[in-house]
């Protein structure tokens, strides 16, 4: 083998060499960006993605327990604006009854005080107005007017839906029987 011969030898096998490194290393290169810029994108954005989906899922949730608060405060509000709406519905009544020359009149306002005070729930008044319609009831012989016996009826059955724990019941009693005895439902 001749001096020729072995620097090509040698020169052919540091250029296959040196090609397969370029290969090599172009393979490696091509992989990193397909890895940099197809694989990473994909795993950042499926990432991204779940965080988006539980950060929207809490920020729903949140937004649920505001919104379920609000509604719970509103229909509070509701209800307390019913009950004062109740409350001075009944002072009309009750003044209207208290102003009256009529005992019909007195005990049919009286009457219609005590429901609306009772559906307010204000004990103050229910009672206050209990005691003014026992009195007039005791003034009244007999009524004619079916208004207001379906009037009577009616705020029987609201004192008896009203009646938390029977604090009602000894006046509701007593009015039934004042009523009953002085011919109120009775007399046409």
């Amino acid at each position: 083998m001749d001096i020729n011969e072995g620097f090509s030898l040698i020169k052919e096998f540091y250029e296959n060499a040196w090609h397969t490194l370029i290969l090599i290393v172009s393979g490696a290169a091509a992989a990193m960006i397909i890895i940099m810029g197809v694989v990473m994108p994909l795993l950042f954005q499926w990432t991204q993605n779940r965080r988006e989906k539980k950060e929207i899922q809490r920020i729903r949730n949140i937004a649920k327990k505001i919104i379920d608060n609000k509604i719970i405060e509103i229909e509070e509000k509701f209800v307390e604006l019913e009950k004062n709406l109740n409350t001075t519905t009944g002072g009309v009544y009750f003044v209207q009854a208290f102003h009256s020359d009529k005992p019909i009149v007195k005990f049919s306002s009286y009457l219609s005080a005590l429901d609306v005070f009772l559906k307010a729930d204000n004990v103050k008044y229910i009672n206050k107005t209990f005691s003014f319609l026992i009195e007039n009831a005791k003034k009244i012989n007999g009524i004619k007017d079916e208004e207001i016996k379906e009037i009577y009826n009616q705020v029987i059955k609201t004192v008896e839906e009203y009646n938390k724990d029977g604090i009602y019941t000894d006046r509701l009693r007593e009015l039934i029987r004042i009523v009953e005895n002085s011919d109120l439902t009775n007399k046409q």
